[in-house]
């Protein structure tokens, strides 16, 4: 019968020394993975932010922009905050388009003024009174088959992510999504 030679300690120490390393190695390796492409995806993001501000100052009477934003909803948006020479504050939607369909003549970008419809403020204080103890994502405001809407993502009291819209006009309620857990 042949004897098997047990581990000795120096054996155990190094497989634990060289395993911690490759884990290491393996953890590091995924880390860089996740923060290269999560750079790529926010260089995607925001590579046509700086082109819908020259858009927008040119072709809508917004001169000064404040902020721009992405819409993602049946057609990608860049919306553009800024304020005319007046002072009046204006939202520009800016048509994202793939670029075989680059078309100058397909791309017309909306512009509405703050004042003619209802506020962001107005509308999630409205949206916030129907739901307190939901917790707000975010809100945008973009274009839903012609209607300029406000989008408010939240999670409601059964942790469901909703996605309500309301339109800009009024404040009615437009649309809404509930996704299930």
């Amino acid at each position: 019968m042949m004897k098997k030679q047990p581990y000795l300690p120096s054996t155990k120490r190094k497989v634990i020394k060289w395993g911690s390393i490759a884990l290491l190695i393996l953890f590091l390796f995924i880390a860089i993975a996740f923060i290269y492409i999560y750079q790529v995806a926010m260089d995607d993001k925001e590579e046509t932010f700086s082109t819908s501000k020259q858009k927008t100052i040119q072709n809508t009477p917004i001169e000064s922009v404040d902020e721009v934003v992405r819409y993602n909803g049946e057609k990608s948006y860049d919306v553009v905050f800024g304020q005319s020479e007046d002072d009046s504050k204006g939202i520009a939607f800016v048509p994202i388009l793939k670029d075989e369909a680059k078309d100058e003549n397909q791309e017309k970008i909306t512009y509405v003024k703050e004042s003619d419809g209802v506020t962001e403020e107005e509308v999630t204080s409205s949206w916030r009174s129907n739901c307190p103890s939901c917790e707000l994502i975010s809100v945008t405001p973009g274009i839903d088959n012609g209607h300029i809407i406000w989008e408010i993502v939240y999670r409601n009291e059964d942790e469901r992510y909703v996605f309500e819209s309301y339109l800009f006009k009024s404040g009615e309620l437009y649309e809404q999504f509930k996704f299930r857990k």
